[in-house]
C-alpha cells in the first residue's frame, strides 16, 4: 500500500504493518516534484554537453551538426519541464490556499 503524506520530506519510507499482511510505504509532498526538477537538470546537462562536443567537432561538420541538434533538443525540453514545473507548482499551491514567497517557497495563505 503507497500512502502520500506532507510529514516526511525527501523520501520514500515503508515497513510492515503489523495489524496486516502487507507492507506500507510512504511517500513525500514533494518527491515528484523534486524527481520531475532532477531530470530537467539533467536534460541541460545533456544540451551543454552536446554543444560542447558540437563545438569540439566543428559546427559545420556532420557529427557538429548532429550534436547540436541534440542539444537544442535537450535544451527545449529541459527548460520546458522547468516551465512546466513552475506552471504545476504555483497552481498547486493555490489550490492548497498558499502562496509562494519571493523566493518561491510556499507559505500559508492564512499565515
Amino acid at each position: 500500500m503507497l500512502e502520500y503524506h506532507k510529514r516526511s520530506p525527501g523520501r520514500l519510507t515503508g515497513g510492515r504493518d503489523p495489524r496486516r499482511r502487507r507492507d506500507r510505504y510512504v511517500i513525500d509532498a514533494d518527491a515528484l516534484f523534486r524527481a520531475w526538477m532532477a531530470s530537467a537538470r539533467q536534460n541541460t546537462m545533456l544540451a551543454d554537453f552536446a554543444h560542447h562536443g558540437a563545438q569540439t567537432l566543428g559546427s559545420t561538420s556532420p557529427a557538429g551538426m548532429r550534436l547540436r541538434d541534440v542539444g537544442d533538443f535537450f535544451a527545449h525540453v529541459g527548460q520546458a519541464m522547468l516551465r512546466a514545473a513552475e506552471q504545476w507548482r504555483q497552481t498547486h499551491a493555490t489550490r492548497q490556499g498558499q502562496s509562494l514567497d519571493s523566493t518561491g517557497s510556499e507559505r500559508r495563505a492564512d499565515a
